[in-house]
């Protein structure tokens, strides 16, 4: 009995071998019009085109099997500008964009499908303006998607594009893409190169992820792995189905479809694959418009009835001896790769008195790769759950709930110099460095208070983790907090899951068994595991754009120590978890996961402390803080931004970076400190104001900011540095204006274009405060923290209350 005998009743067989009904035809699919475009490139003609146009309702015999790039003088000249535009606008060869519009012309693809990608092709607007940036978040008019979509072929391409770039990579995607292109080429015919491809796919994937394929294999991921009639034993499968098929077996799928329902005389096909079964289920239905018939390789039947004459025979291959240990999860990595070795295999059948095969391939399934895409918060959570067996875990959400509130109340921001003393000479200081190392750690609790905060509110808090959690919940109402003599451990549920833990764990500590020192803690894994989507959900709740994030998924990350993205932040976070009272990192590590999450690559730029802004995967990110050049000393660490690229006067960049060093002169020095006794809050500088300035380079804009007096530029990101560890004294007992009666004679007024890092002007002043003087300028309030060291902010508090302040915390300067 066949796949598609079992997946159907005989009774209903003709299901699967039905002959192929004509879709709607498009209204220039047959008009070579629309594929011609050769007045500027030689030799593209093919002997004998016509240059009269076809009818606009063309039969199937119309399209060709092989597409060709054919020359009229009239439609050459009018597709040409276009062309060009497009290519001008993204910077790609105009080869790509015709051989992408001809070969768009045999692919199969649905209405649907053709829908979702014209909508989202033909964005041309602005999202949002950055004005610190002086740059606009958006859609450039005539890009190379709005070209395509103005045909009918190149819609069927960019339908075919946005599965492409759920690839493991652009490259990959382009290799594939290319095998399509050439295996269907017309003899002769001048080709773009894998590179010219991957550019062309660069340029349409900042649009093409919005669009929805990542969510439909997540979808089939868990439909399949889910299904109630999936074994037991096969359930760890569900971590093993994370690939896409080779560029070989791209090809073959591709050529079936266009055999089944655009251009031949196929009638059913049957597919047998393993891990990459999801992405292949998903791409049928997003090229035919229906699910397939999907079959267990013992013959379950999940998918029976569908309308597609498609059938895809799950192999779900697990290595025999890992059945029924309790640590097969712990080795996903060699369970993957012996999955691998299942073949993909594609066979097509013409039916006419009974099924004939036409013809069949196989592909090895090792040179599948994880897939990777673009996807919403709530299937991002749903996939972290899914692979970690907790969808339905009582005792996560319990934990996770308050998990979340614990460590963004206790986690604080340090120096990037700060080194904890256990790692200092043995774990201890030298007496010189001593100082200087405890002002640039994490403050005790009892002036943490005063400390700014640097992550959000409760309700975008628990707005981000619902969504992650895929529950409903009011947003208004806080999160759960432990009590003082509590930990996440002694919650109720959470109690009741770890006893069951430890009763079924096999290591040393909790069986006993000497015999078992190799076997890692279920305890372990569970904190473990809560530790690293506790880190995500705050990292995420970062972002406020103009419209929700995309989260970056695909590949897969398995429970245990070895699992998690060990950066200081998720170290914090499993210290806070674990019971510590204190816990501190960089705002870069924090920065560095969430950009991440979001598929930016920004660790080399945050490391060196020079990121402002990036954009990536159709998204783009900065720090909210620029936006209003005022000090705001809640939710320190937003990142704002929205859909698009970053376009900087008509060009578009991937980075905003700022300069590494303050930059100083004779003049700047001489202004720095002023000699007048420190009794009140007064502004200095009055006509000065915050200036930012910018400088193209390659691919980035570098930015800098100074005053509108000072001609030397100093360092942007160390503005969020310093305000993420300095201390606010918002108001006090006394009137904001108090003069004092006596001076303080260990302080003394400072301008903001001191330094405390690079020119020393303060630390000269052993034991004595600068006042930076720059009251009721927001400003030059802001550009003073640009120093790249901590200190007091004053709200309305009066002078000498923020003075004992900042001698009680250690730091060396008042922002008035």
């Amino acid at each position: 009995m066949t796949a598609h005998e079992r997946a159907s009743p005989a009774s209903t067989r003709q299901t699967l071998f039905y002959s192929r009904q004509e879709l709607p035809q498009d209204n220039d699919s047959g008009n070579t019009s629309k594929l011609q475009f050769t007045t500027f490139i030689d030799q593209m003609a093919s002997p004998g085109s016509s240059g009269s146009p076809q009818s606009n309702t063309p039969n199937p015999s119309a399209i060709s099997a092989q597409w060709q790039l054919n020359e009229t003088a009239n439609s050459g000249i009018t597709i040409a500008k276009g062309v060009l535009r497009a290519a001008t606008s993204d910077n790609v060869q105009p080869i790509a964009i015709i051989s992408a519009d001809a070969f768009g012309a045999t692919l199969a693809m649905c209405q649907e499908a053709q829908l979702r990608v014209e909508r989202a092709a033909i964005k041309d607007h602005t999202s949002y303006v950055v004005e610190f940036l002086r740059s606009s978040i958006g859609y450039a008019k005539d890009d190379c998607a709005i070209q395509l979509a103005s045909s009918h072929s190149g819609l069927r391409f960019l339908g075919l594009a946005a599965t492409l770039i759920c690839m493991a990579d652009t490259f990959t995607a382009s290799q594939a893409l290319e095998l399509m292109i050439t295996s269907s080429a017309a003899r002769g015919q001048i080709l773009p190169s894998t590179s010219q491809l991957q550019h062309l796919l660069v340029a349409l994937e900042h649009k093409l992820n919005r669009i929805g394929f990542a969510e439909s294999v997540i979808g089939w991921e868990t439909f399949i792995t889910e299904h109630p009639a999936v074994p037991d034993k096969f359930r760890i499968f569900n971590r093993m189905a994370i690939d896409h098929p080779s560029k070989e077996s791209m090809r073959a799928l591709v050529d079936a479809f266009r055999n089944l329902d655009r251009l031949g005389s196929a009638t059913s096909i049957e597919i047998k694959a393993g891990t990459c079964c999801p992405w292949v289920v998903a791409f049928t239905k997003w090229c035919l418009g229906e699910p397939p018939n999907i079959v267990l390789q013992n013959g379950t039947v999940l998918i029976g009835e569908s309308q597609t004459a498609v059938t895809v025979v799950v192999i779900m291959s697990v290595i025999e001896p890992v059945f029924g240990r309790e640590e097969a999860t712990r080795h996903i990595d060699t369970i993957v790769m012996e999955a691998r070795e299942v073949e993909f295999e594609i066979t097509v059948y013409r039916d006419l008195l009974e099924p004939r095969q036409l013809w069949s391939e196989k592909h090895s399934g090792a040179q599948q790769k994880p897939w990777h895409g673009m996807v919403t918060v709530e299937s991002y959570g749903k996939r972290r759950l899914k692979e970690y067996g907790l969808i339905d875990n009582k005792a996560f959400r319990q934990a996770i709930h308050h998990s979340v509130k614990l460590v963004t109340s206790t986690i604080q921001a340090h120096h990037p110099r700060y080194r904890p003393l256990r790692q200092e000479f043995g774990g201890t200081l030298a007496s010189g460095l001593r100082h200087e190392n405890e002002r640039m750690g994490p403050l005790p609790s009892d002036l943490a208070t005063y400390k700014s905060t640097i992550f959000p509110a409760d309700h975008d808090l628990r707005s981000t983790l619902c969504n992650f959690l895929g529950i409903q919940e009011d947003d208004h109402v806080p999160l759960p907090q432990l009590d003082k003599d509590s930990d996440l451990m002694s919650l109720p549920l959470v109690e009741i899951h770890v006893r069951k833990l430890k009763e079924r764990c096999k290591c040393e500590r909790c069986s006993g068994d000497l015999g078992e020192q190799l076997a890692e803690c279920r305890i372990t894994d569970f904190i473990d595991v809560l530790t690293q989507l506790t880190a995500e959900v705050i990292a995420l709740s970062l972002f406020d754009c103009t419209e929700p994030i995309l989260v970056h998924a695909g590949g897969a990350r398995l429970p245990g120590t070895k699992a998690l993205d060990r950066n200081d932040f998720i170290a914090a976070t499993e210290l806070v978890i674990r019971g510590a009272i204190s816990a501190s990192c960089t705002v870069a590590e924090i920065w560095n996961l969430a950009l991440t999450l979001v598929g930016h690559n920004a660790g080399t730029n945050l490391k060196r402390r020079t990121w402002i802004a990036s954009a990536s995967r159709g998204q783009v990110m900065y720090p909210q803080i620029f936006d209003s050049a005022i000090i705001e000393t809640r939710s320190v660490l937003k990142l704002g931004g929205g859909p698009g690229k970053l376009f900087h006067e008509g060009s578009s960049y991937k980075f905003v970076c700022g300069e590494t060093e303050r930059q100083w002169n004779a003049a700047a020095k001489s202004t720095v400190w002023i000699n007048n006794p420190v009794d009140r809050p007064l502004n200095l500088v009055p006509n000065d104001s915050l200036e930012w300035q910018i400088r193209k380079g390659d691919d980035t804009l570098h930015l800098t900011c100074g005053t509108t007096s000072l001609p030397k530029v100093f360092e942007p990101h160390w503005i969020v540095e310093s305000l993420a560890q300095s201390v606010f004294l918002r108001s006090c007992a006394h009137p904001e204006s108090r003069v004092l009666e006596k001076p303080d004679k260990y302080s003394f007024y400072i301008t903001p274009y001191y330094s405390n890092i690079g020119h020393g002007s303060v630390r000269i002043f052993e034991g004595r405060v600068g006042i930076v003087a720059v009251a009721d300028n927001d400003g030059l309030r802001l550009f003073a923290l640009s120093c790249g060291s901590p200190g007091v902010i004053r709200g309305k508090a009066c002078i000498k209350c923020c003075l004992d302040l900042c001698r009680l915390a250690g730091f060396e300067y008042v922002i008035l």
